[in-house]
């Protein structure tokens, strides 16, 4: 076996790419000097020559504090390509209706030719009249392989250089972005579409140059949400097969509490776009159990057709756990749930997951603990074994971590946290307590360095 122990990369290494990452931030023109007072959630995605991007939520003072997307595109060596870009909302625009509008909860995907797009929630207020109207929807930009925007909306003659996407549904939220085998854009997220009693998910698909092939499809039954909230959607996909998946919570009175959540999925012919069966069930315990909670699902899948679904479940308990399941090519469940985090502390956040052409995947989690937060990882071979026990990201205080796969292995971005009220204040992300909302910016580990951090099987 491979020796996959754990390696700590030089510090001077990583505080290259953080003063890269920062100092490229406060230099960006559309940030008009105005005071940088946090990042937070970061993104990661890995282009097949083994350049990546990393993506976060800037929360910049502009006379009032908004969220911007940003996002920097880095050669395999680490080194930037192209300037820090800034995804304004559609208010930069003075001739705009809109009078307060952000952008966040950004994803990464890389085309075959290099174009990374990037996928975020736009939301805010415009003026009707008297009335102001809220709005939330997502929204779609575009970088070249040389580190430029694209402007999706060249006619438009404004700022705008992204293209709203969803124009139909409302509270849209947490999109997620894969890339289909010929390059098709593929999008879901959450929101209430067709007009849906509750929360549903719906996924859109373009073709490679941004036309619609599919409109707003619902993948999961009770399509308008009449008994259950659909929510925290994830997809991905291979030649063969797409595969979108959702936690389920049914409704248990006329207030919308919830008391039992399951992880639900859907394979789909990636030719005819046909359902492939029905709703498959992913989580084996507490299905339609009272008390019982499997939330939280990412899925990744290789060019062969595999996948991995992992998820947040409390069948070892409240705090939880993260699991996962594999499937093989055909859409069938190999093995059973296997348990990946080992109840270091309380999950408390979206777990992400990264699979390898020849199976191997890695997952990263957050947790929390008399000792804090912390970001963890674990890799697992293509049978499911464990190659390691479950790995901290980050000696100090961390969050939020994300983990991509690449032609060298994986690679990961978290964010770390610095104490109360010391560093950059401001929101975290993540549904974090208070007293630990301050301080923070991302870490990043890319390439060669991040496959030793973590171990390289």
């Amino acid at each position: 076996m491979t020796d996959v122990r754990p390696t700590r990369i030089t510090g001077s290494r990583l505080a290259r790419y953080l003063l890269l990452t920062m100092a490229g931030l406060a230099a960006a023109p559309a940030l008009r000097a105005q005071q940088i007072m946090d990042v937070y959630r970061p993104r990661i995605a890995v282009a097949a020559d083994g350049s990546f991007a990393v993506a976060y939520t800037a929360r910049i003072q502009h006379g009032t504090t908004v969220d911007n997307v940003v996002v920097q595109r880095y050669a395999p060596d680490g080194s930037p390509v192209g300037s820090v870009h800034v995804f304004e909302g559609e208010s930069c625009s003075a001739l705009d209706l809109w009078t307060s509008d952000f952008t966040y909860n950004a994803e990464l995907a890389f085309q075959s030719d290099g174009t990374l797009l990037v996928v975020m929630t736009h939301e805010g207020w415009f003026s009707i009249g008297v009335d102001d109207v809220y709005s939330s929807e997502a929204t779609l930009g575009a970088i070249d392989a040389n580190g430029q925007v694209i402007d999706l909306q060249p006619d438009v003659g404004t700022c705008e250089q992204f293209r709203l996407i969803f124009p139909g549904g409302g509270r849209q939220t947490n999109p997620r972005l894969a890339i289909g085998p010929g390059d098709e854009i593929l999008i879901a997220q959450q929101g209430q579409y067709q007009d849906a009693h509750y929360t549903n998910v719906a996924i859109r698909i373009l073709d490679a140059a941004g036309n619609e092939i599919v409109e707003e499809a619902i993948p999961h039954d009770d399509p308008q949400s009449v008994s259950s909230f659909h929510q925290y959607p994830d997809l991905a996909a291979s030649a063969r097969h797409l595969l979108v998946v959702w936690h389920e919570c049914v409704v248990i009175d006329t207030r919308g509490n919830t008391d039992d959540c399951d992880i639900g999925a859907q394979f789909v012919d990636a030719q005819t776009l046909a359902a492939v069966g029905g709703n498959l069930t992913v989580n084996e315990a507490g299905v339609g159990q009272a008390g019982t909670y499997s939330v939280w699902p990412s899925v990744a899948m290789n060019a062969a057709g595999q996948s991995v679904v992992v998820w947040a479940d409390s069948r070892t308990g409240l705090q939880g756990d993260v699991f996962a399941q594999r499937y093989d090519a055909d859409g069938q469940p190999v093995g059973g749930n296997l348990q990946v985090s080992t109840g270091q502390g309380a999950v408390t956040n979206r777990p992400e997951v990264a699979l390898l052409p020849d199976g191997r995947f890695m997952v990263v989690w957050e947790d929390s603990s008399a000792a804090g937060f912390r970001a963890w990882s674990r890799t697992f071979d293509a049978e499911g074994r464990p190659l390691t026990p479950p790995i901290r990201l980050s000696d100090g205080p961390a969050a939020l971590p994300a983990v991509a796969a690449g032609p060298g292995g994986f690679t990961t971005a978290w964010m770390t946290l610095g104490p109360e009220g010391r560093g950059r204040a401001g929101a975290v992300a993540g549904g974090l307590p208070e007293s630990v909302r301050r301080g923070c910016h991302p870490a990043l580990r890319a390439g060669g360095d991040e496959r030793r951090a973590t171990g390289r099987v």
